[in-house]
């Protein structure tokens, strides 16, 4: 069990896997969150965008820690063909105009 004071174990509602909460109204492990929060964000693109780019990094091929990048540099457009895969590196060197 996690440190601190628990006063519930629930399942997350999307993966199943066993959560301990404080209260509240937590209902999803924090994966699922990041997952859910991702995709409100993307207007519902992540996973297509992610699909259409073989779960892989465009530039260099790596297929772990994945973030998608605006290639215009606009956050509000999460257009299918604004959006690309890229590794955690290759999108730091994106954004400080190495790429």
């Amino acid at each position: 069990m996690p440190r601190g004071i628990y006063t519930r174990k629930i399942k997350c509602l999307d993966c199943g896997d066993i959560i301990f909460v404080k209260g509240g109204k937590t209902i999803r492990c924090r994966k699922c969150q990041k997952k859910c929060r991702d995709e409100r964000r993307f207007d519902g693109m992540l996973e297509k965008v992610l699909k259409r780019d073989n779960y892989e990094c465009q530039i260099c091929g790596q297929k772990y820690k994945l973030n998608i990048h605006h290639m215009n540099r606009n956050t509000k457009d999460n257009s299918y063909w604004n959006l690309l895969t890229l590794c955690t590196s290759c999108h730091r060197m994106a954004h400080c105009g190495f790429l």
